[in-house]
């Protein structure tokens, strides 16, 4: 399914990636981290506010936008069953196989996390893809 472009993407950067640890995201340089968004543009709630927010590097945002990579409400990362199974460079090996069970750094205050609802209701549809 097309995705339209983001209209909101790096002032909504700007304020969310400040606030999440960038172990979290597993990435080794700040610059390539992007802020990832849990609720499609076009829902309603999907407004460019923390609670709506991922900090991930390039590779995740994009497996993620794919249904790739999910997210569990614990932040815990899941990678596809069929992306487990396939057999290819260290690239996929490294770069998305060894990210699956394992939890992503999260800010310390609540208010600054991500929805937890969000997630589950994104992770639903990580799981039916």
């Amino acid at each position: 399914m097309p995705q339209r472009p983001r209209t909101v993407t790096w002032p909504f950067a700007d304020f969310l990636l400040p606030n999440f640890p960038a172990a979290g995201a597993d990435c080794p340089t700040p610059l390539l981290l992007d802020a990832a968004h849990v609720l499609p543009d076009r829902d309603e709630r999907g407004r460019p506010e923390i609670p709506t927010g991922l900090a991930l590097c390039k590779l995740h945002y994009g497996a993620f936008d794919a249904h790739i990579l999910g997210v569990a409400p614990d932040y815990r990362i899941a990678i596809r069953a069929d992306v487990l199974a396939e057999i290819d460079g260290p690239m996929l090996q490294h770069g998305l196989k060894d990210m699956d069970g394992r939890r992503i750094e999260v800010p310390r205050a609540e208010r600054l996390r991500p929805n937890r609802d969000y997630l589950a209701e994104r992770f639903e549809r990580f799981r039916a893809a």
